[in-house]
């Protein structure tokens, strides 16, 4: 799954909760908040995400697991913040992931 199609979870809570469930998240690892990485190592709307736990990063912004690269994007909590708090215009699936993007290169 690429970040443009994840925006449909980030906006729908009970779709965002059954993605957690088929990917085995637990709860606590939920609670303690998921990051969104893209596989590889540069920021693009085309690339693969991967939700990943801090355990699992230590909070590293790029890392590498089982010989794959990955790039921090923004934490899911913020991302939904985000994507609510848009400016009025920002409608499309397209503009919200540039969103995403844009504040991962310049904000985060």
């Amino acid at each position: 799954m690429n970040l443009l199609d994840f925006v449909d979870y980030l906006l729908d809570p009970v779709k965002l909760a059954d993605f957690y469930r088929q990917q085995g998240f637990s709860p606590a690892a939920v609670e303690e908040g998921l990051t969104i990485y893209l596989v590889g190592s540069t920021i693009t709307l085309d690339a693969d995400i991967r939700l990943l736990s801090f355990e699992e990063t230590e909070g590293r912004i790029n890392i590498q697991l089982a010989g794959v690269n990955y790039v921090y994007v923004l934490e899911v909590d913020l991302a939904i913040d985000l994507l609510r708090a848009s400016e009025p215009g920002v409608v499309t699936k397209l503009e919200q992931a540039n969103r995403i993007v844009e504040y991962a290169i310049y904000d985060a």
